[in-house]
Formats: C-alpha cells, sequence, structure tokens
C-alpha cells in the first residue's frame, strides 16, 4: 500500500448547510483530504492562533478556503488578521477564497493579495477540488 500524504484543507463558510455538502463532495472526489469546518470565522483565528502558540504544526492547515462574505469577521477581515498575526508561522498554509459573489472587485482584490494563490466560485466543481 503506497504511503499517500493527506492534506488538511479548513473550509470556513458561515452557512453550515455548504459546508457539510461541500465536504462530502470533496471527500468523495479527493480522498487525501482532511477537512475541518468552521461556520464562525472567529473560531478558526482562535484555532490558529492555539496552533501557533503551542507549536501545534502537525495541525497546521495546508490549505484555506474562505468565504468571503460573512457576517461579523468577513474572508477579507480574516485575512487582515492573518496578514498581522499569523502569516509568519502560517508561510506554508496557501488560501484560497471561495465566493458567490460576482462582484469583480472581489476577484480583483484578492488577485492583488499575496497570501490569497486562488479564486473558486461556489459552488465547487471537480476540477477546483481536483487541484488539492
Amino acid at each position: 500500500m503506497k504511503n499517500e500524504i493527506k492534506v488538511n484543507l479548513w473550509l470556513i463558510d458561515d452557512d453550515p448547510i455548504n459546508n457539510v455538502i461541500n465536504k462530502l463532495y470533496m471527500n468523495e472526489i479527493n480522498q487525501k483530504l482532511i477537512i475541518e469546518t468552521f461556520d464562525n470565522p472567529f473560531e478558526a483565528v482562535l484555532k490558529l492562533k492555539a496552533i501557533k502558540n503551542n507549536d501545534l504544526a502537525k495541525e497546521m492547515p495546508n490549505i484555506i478556503l474562505l468565504d468571503i462574505n460573512m457576517p461579523g469577521l468577513s474572508g477579507w477581515d480574516f485575512l487582515e488578521i492573518f496578514e498581522i498575526e499569523l502569516k509568519d508561522y502560517f508561510q506554508k498554509t496557501e488560501i484560497y477564497m471561495l465566493s458567490s459573489s460576482i462582484a469583480s472587485d472581489d476577484l480583483i482584490k484578492a488577485k492583488k493579495n499575496n497570501h490569497i494563490k486562488g479564486y473558486f466560485k461556489k459552488p465547487l466543481d471537480d476540477e477546483s477540488i481536483k487541484s488539492f
């Protein structure tokens, strides 16, 4: 049996139903993904800080799929916290924006941000999932 490398993927989206559907779909397409979902971006920030403060590198996400439009803390707000407080520890974590937004401003803003590796439109498709 081949020793397959697992990928820790965090899905941060305020829609819990969307998270369940995406998690099931992603696991069906790509079995190497270990997916953790967050309905509240504040919880994801707290977990990232705990990983950093306790040096828990094995729990570090390889990939974060980040919704843009969330109440309380938007994806852009999350990125601001990430860039100020966390980027040095999580240098290898790739962040992708995930949105149903058709606003070209969001896509342009994402392309200008060095921490964003890509932009996926909801719903995720097979090609997007296979890229992880």
